[in-house]
Parts: structure tokens; C-alpha cells; sequence
């Protein structure tokens, strides 16, 4: 996860990959005998969006998305594209001790019927360059059906 947080212009990126061993010995793929078969998912999102100051605490940033999912196991593949977008909306705190508190919440949602919603708390030393944040938020997938998620986060600024 990358992201660029500018005066006007917001910009992140997300990656990843999965590997998962089935280990379930030999089973037919449609058309050999496989034994163990080797699942593998990888994943690349990008959204960029333009702030908006609603007043001099309160950014709200609509953003759009793009992506890619790309799966195999055995010979099978699958590749999904995305499309969609969302919203986030920061609330700045100045905090004691130099710190900087921003309460916020971004909600999206995409082509394949995939929404998400969360609230985050993230704190930041300015001096320092670090930070960290929090979050809590649901997910609801049209093939899996919905979940809640956490996140935990670090980050440096530079």
C-alpha cells in the first residue's frame, strides 16, 4: 500500500498475492491428475481522487478506481477487471505534545458488487515523520457475502 496526500490531488495504490497449498492429494483438473494442487491470487488496485477543503478542518476527497484480480489454480484462471468509486472524508484534531489526531471514514463500491465502508483514527508526529492509524469496517462481496474487518497501520512520510 502506497498513497500520495497532497493539497489537491489524493492517490493510492494497493497490491498483493496470496499462494494457497491444497493439500487434499490427487484430483482431477479437467484434464490431468494433479496431486496437491497450488492455488495463486494477485491483485492491484489504484484510486486517485481531488480534495475538496470544506473548511479548514474537513476534507472530503471522491476518488475513482481501477484494478485488476488475477487467479489460477491447476490450469483454471481467472481475471476480473475493476472499475468503481468511493469517497473519504478527514476530520483534522490538533492534538498535545506536536501530535496530530484526523478522524475519518471512506466508503466505495465497485462494478463487480463489491462494497466497503470503514471508520479510521490515525495519529502523526509532523516532526517526526511517522504515524500510525486504526480502522474498523465492514465489507459485503456479491459471490461471498459480508464481513467486518480490521486494520492496523504505520507510516512515514517523506
Amino acid at each position: 500500500h502506497i498513497a500520495y496526500f497532497g493539497d489537491l490531488i489524493f492517490a493510492r495504490a494497493l497490491a498483493g498475492v496470496t499462494v494457497a497449498d491444497f493439500n487434499i492429494g490427487p484430483v482431477f483438473d479437467g484434464h490431468d491428475t494433479v496431486t496437491d494442487p497450488l492455488g495463486l491470487s494477485m491483485y492491484l488496485i489504484s484510486d486517485v481522487g481531488v480534495n475538496f477543503d470544506l473548511s479548514s478542518d474537513i476534507v472530503l476527497t471522491p476518488f475513482v478506481r481501477i484494478g485488476a484480480d488475477w487467479v489460477k489454480i491447476t490450469n483454471a484462471t481467472d481475471t476480473d477487471f475493476i472499475i468503481g468509486g468511493g469517497a473519504n472524508i478527514m476530520f483534522d484534531v490538533n492534538g498535545d505534545f506536536d501530535l496530530e489526531y484526523k478522524y475519518g471514514a471512506t466508503v466505495s463500491a465497485d462494478a463487480r458488487g463489491t462494497v466497503n465502508a470503514d471508520v479510521q483514527m490515525q495519529v502523526a508526529s509532523p516532526m517526526d515523520g511517522i504515524g500510525g492509524n486504526i480502522s474498523v469496517g465492514f465489507i459485503y462481496d456479491d459471490a461471498v457475502g459480508a464481513g467486518v474487518k480490521f486494520g492496523l497501520g504505520f507510516g512515514m512520510g517523506f
